[in-house]
């Protein structure tokens, strides 16, 4: 069944203007605590985020007085985390205007006309401490987590063996080293009959072992706690500890109390009389009674659930893995016909509490007999990973770039493994502020735990300001885990007001910023309040699990300065549409087919609406991938509905850009062994893949590169000749001219 929803939004922006100072932001602002905020979409985090680091420039400024200049703080100590470059450029702007307005001795909303003395010691510093504050204000730490690693690995890049001056290779470059690292990698182990390898192509096909490892890549930030856990258990050959680990973390958690006492009433039929013993009835009763008997009384609680599961659990599923309708049997064949009567209402009443209590993917779940022999499966793609990255790694360094997930790793590593660094960044940044924090995943969120905490490692009681959204958690394809955030949410609460809901102290810690000024009363009422509580549980209702976002209610500020018509009176909100289908041979066009009749009455709308006179746009679509265009470019025409495409298949994946890219790299440096294969296939010179691969697998001695290999080989002399006179052109013509030569 393939379903699609698509929801056209109508929502007016307007600034956020608070005309008095909100609880909230009192807490917000308080210095002398660890804070989390959840902060739903328009209520002013940027806002608040802004307003607390003044409120620290504040702090230091008053401290200032008693201390030398070497002593005191500035920008440079407070360290702010944003997820976009263009983020942390808004936000140092917003912050520089409110600084600017305190260093000139004027007050800043909405502190203005109230009692609360906000950044008086600023305002009230002297002169030369304003200039110096002002002159300072550059040497500011708001960046992304990346460009802060980054710059943190490059200050200490001679203590991991790095260039200081390697570069973060962008997306052509570290795609076709991994493709060509990859294919190289795995025809050499066919090469040598690798073991793991044979192991994985006995289970596997060579496709899917390239689609494993280039997933585990890809997401290797992500998956680093994973991999290392594994890697222990792999050195330490623990197959048994690889069990109980799966055991303890796969097996379903539900409360057996219910369920064994449910079965217990059950098989107390079984004592009664049958005509027959070939009564199915009482053949389900006796096999049920007989696998009761194995319950593992003296066994974890985990170990009695994964019991009931694999065992007497399954006599309640049909052959489809689906929970009978009833209890087989035939009243005719007892003894007592109404007891079987009984059995089957009690069955009935049994069947529905395990649908509530047991889900039936619960039994896909639990880990089998069958699971284990998975193991050495998962060990051989894990050793054949590790070699793999190991090699790719090599390559990498040769070339002087890393990759994003990279720098994260290495830099957590790090901080990890040097506790002079760790030092020395903690004693730096008194303050971190992170913003956007659902965005994130646990590495980056155990680099900012490294640096929040004191030099015995545990996380400071003040300093850290975290702020974040459940709802907007959406970059899980970006390695994000929701299940960090609120990891973060309990780590930051004192072990004494954990379980005290309601408290002082913990309503002081986690902050609520849930009234949303961007959006009209119509949107929250009907499409955020009303559709996120049917895709997340409730944050204070429902027992939350901790790889959950859970939903908390946006509301609509009694104080929202915005104009009435788009406050209280915006017409549409919400345009939700469902397409079902069960015909799985065109599935791939109906989403195409809805999307040009969704069209066709957006374009009347916006031409009702005079917005269709610029001859622009004014109804974008967006697709995930491009790879079913064709069904959407059939159907819009079919439909005679006018369309542009703004964005194809970006021109820097094309494959004439990748031989012109390879071209600029070997006349720039033909010892780009990559690079000088790349251009080897291009239609430059066609070389076959027969050739590509004696180069590939050239044994010479002293390691030498392919083109040096090549120099030393008459067959591939004319090619050298060829890319010799090039890179003498090179340098009289540009490389526009040079192609056209």
């Amino acid at each position: 069944m393939f379903l699609i929803f698509v929801i056209l939004i109508e929502i007016q922006f307007t600034g956020v203007k608070v005309k008095k100072v909100e609880a909230h932001l009192l807490k917000a602002i308080d210095l002398n605590h660890n804070k989390f905020v959840q902060a739903c979409a328009g209520a002013g985090k940027t806002f608040a985020l802004s307003k607390r680091y003044c409120a620290i420039l504040d702090d230091f400024a008053e401290k200032s007085k008693s201390l030398s200049l070497a002593m005191q703080q500035g920008p440079e100590n407070i360290l702010v985390i944003t997820f976009t470059n263009q983020a942390a450029a808004e936000m140092a702007e917003r912050i520089f205007k409110d600084l600017n307005l305190l260093l000139n001795g004027e007050e800043i909303e909405p502190f203005k006309g109230t009692d609360i003395t906000f950044g008086q010691n600023i305002r009230r510093a002297n002169e030369e401490y304003k200039i110096r504050l002002r002159s300072t204000f550059s040497q500011n730490s708001i960046s992304t987590i990346d460009s802060f690693c980054a710059k943190i690995l490059r200050a200490n890049a001679h203590k991991i063996g790095l260039d200081p001056k390697f570069k973060l290779g962008d997306d052509i470059i570290s795609q076709r080293n991994f493709e060509d690292t990859l294919n190289d990698f795995l025809q050499t182990k066919s090469i040598q009959f690798d073991k793991n390898l044979e192991t994985l192509l006995l289970n596997s096909s060579l496709a899917n072992i390239k689609s494993f490892l280039t997933y585990i890549y890809y997401h290797r930030a992500y998956l680093t706690p994973w991999l290392e856990k594994w890697e222990k258990l792999i050195v330490e050959n623990k197959d048994e500890q690889i069990k109980r680990e799966w055991i303890k973390n796969y097996t379903p958690e539900f409360n057996i109390k219910p369920v064994l006492s449910g079965l217990d009433e059950i098989i107390r039929f079984q004592e009664d009389e049958v005509k027959t013993k070939e009564d199915k009835g009482y053949l389900f009763l006796f096999e049920l009674k007989h696998l009761l008997k194995q319950f593992p009384q003296s066994e974890s609680e985990i170990e009695q659930r994964r019991f009931l599961l694999l065992k007497p659990l399954q006599l309640f599923l049909t052959g489809k893995s689906e929970y009978r309708k009833k209890i087989p049997g035939a009243k005719t064949k007892w003894t007592v016909p109404y007891r079987f009567e009984e059995l089957q209402e009690y069955g009935k009443s049994f069947l529905e509490l395990l649908q509530a209590v047991c889900p039936e993917e619960y039994y896909k779940q639990v880990p089998t007999e069958y699971d284990f022999q998975a193991i050495s499966v998962i060990k051989a793609l894990f050793i054949l990973f590790k070699e793999f990255e190991e090699k790719l790694d090599k390559v990498k360094s040769s070339n002087n770039y890393l990759e994003f997930d990279d720098v994260i790793i290495k830099t957590r590593n790090l901080l990890r493994d040097n506790k002079e660094i760790r030092d020395k960044l903690q004693a730096k940044y008194s303050h971190i502020m992170v913003d956007e924090f659902q965005d994130t995943n646990e590495l980056r969120w155990e680099i900012v735990k490294m640096i929040a905490s004191d030099k015995e490692g545990n996380l400071r009681p003040k300093g850290l300001f975290i702020v974040g959204d459940h709802k907007q958690s959406i970059y899980r394809f970006n390695q994000a885990d929701v299940e960090v955030m609120n990891t973060a949410q309990s780590v930051l609460l004192p072990k004494e007001v954990q379980n005290s809901p309601g408290s002082a102290e913990r309503e002081n810690i986690l902050i609520n910023f849930n009234d949303n000024y961007r959006a009209s009363k119509n949107f929250i009422s009907h499409v955020i309040n009303f559709i996120f509580p049917q895709l997340m549980p409730d944050a204070n209702t429902s027992e939350i699990r901790s790889y959950e976002a859970a939903f908390e209610a946006t509301n609509y500020p009694g104080n929202n300065a915005s104009v009435p018509e788009i406050a209280e009176r915006t017409p549409v909100c919400c345009d939700l549409r469902a397409t079902i289908n069960e015909a799985q041979e065109v599935e791939e066009y109906l989403p195409a087919l809805n999307t040009a009749l969704m069209l066709k009455d957006l374009l009347k709308w916006a031409e009702e609406n005079n917005l269709t006179k610029t001859g622009k746009p004014v109804v974008g679509v967006l697709l995930r991938n491009f790879n079913n265009i064709q069904h959407y470019l059939r159907v819009l025409q079919q439909y005679e509905i006018p369309f542009e495409i703004v964005s194809g298949k970006n021109l820097f994946q094309q494959q004439e850009t990748y031989d012109l890219f390879h071209l600029i790299s070997v006349l720039i440096n033909p010892f780009d062994d990559p690079a000088l294969v790349g251009l080897l296939r291009s239609p430059f010179f066609t070389i076959s893949d027969e050739k590509i691969n004696i180069l590939r697998q050239r044994k010479t001695e002293g390691e030498l590169s392919i083109f040096e290999f090549m120099e030393k080989t008459p067959e591939f002399h004319p090619v050298i000749n060829e890319i010799n006179s090039w890179m003498k052109l090179s340098q009289k013509l540009p490389v526009n001219k040079l192609v056209e030569y």
